[in-house]
């Protein structure tokens, strides 16, 4: 579930239907605002400031929001929306979506969807990444992955802010490659996974340790 600060109301998700939820005076009221026949949903993400709804399921679902209610539904498709694939991150802004590809199980392909026009088609590509992890920063609108680079652990970034302008003209998906912010400390064992996060605009990155792995300091 989401919470809807303008209405105010929370959205829920029930298996394949999508359900508002308002508490007014002490009454609750729900209404379902989408059902779908063939579609399980499994997340929801939600943006305050452009009062839209991603939701994620077999396919991808926007809901756009009013003062009053909702005001406009959309379903995105794309054959990149597979069972293989994982949403990284959302840009309402910019109207494009970040999702990777596992074609083994250490390397991805990342596809940049654009849903400006009328399709759901995939506008750009990082492809052949190492999946040791990534991470999308909202303020900056800044996209962090590890990359390889001679055999060194380097982190990268990509900024989708005007990304139409960027890739204006081109007829075909454009093949794009991250920009070296810096390499990893060199350390004695290299990780194959990591966490990132944001704290007061300083990137965090730390290992993920598996149990079932033994370290040795």
């Amino acid at each position: 579930m989401d919470y809807t600060p303008h209405l105010p109301s929370i959205v829920m998700l029930l298996g394949s239907k999508i359900a508002l939820v308002t508490i007014n005076k002490g009454k609750t009221k729900t209404k379902v605002i989408f059902e779908s026949v063939n579609n399980k949903f499994s997340s929801l993400h939600a943006d305050s400031k452009q009062k839209i709804l991603l939701v994620e399921g077999t396919s991808l679902l926007l809901v756009g929001f009013d003062e009053i209610g909702v005001s406009y539904t959309r379903l995105l498709k794309s054959n990149k929306l597979g069972k293989a694939r994982r949403l990284l991150c959302w840009d309402p802004v910019e109207e494009i979506i970040l999702i990777s590809q596992k074609f083994s199980q250490k390397r991805e392909n990342i596809h940049i969807l654009s849903y400006k026009n009328e399709n759901c088609a995939v506008a750009a590509s990082i492809l052949n990444v190492p999946s040791y992890g990534n991470y999308y920063e909202e303020d900056s609108q800044s996209f962090f992955l590890i990359e390889d680079d001679e055999e060194r652990q380097m982190i990268s970034y990509l900024s989708p802010k005007d990304f139409h302008k960027s890739i204006e003209g081109a007829e075909q998906p454009v093949i794009l490659e991250g920009e070296g912010l810096t390499y990893m400390p060199t350390v004695d064992h290299q990780h194959d996974s990591y966490n990132m996060t944001s704290i007061h605009g300083i990137l965090v990155v730390r290992p993920t340790f598996s149990n079932e792995k033994v370290f040795i300091r």
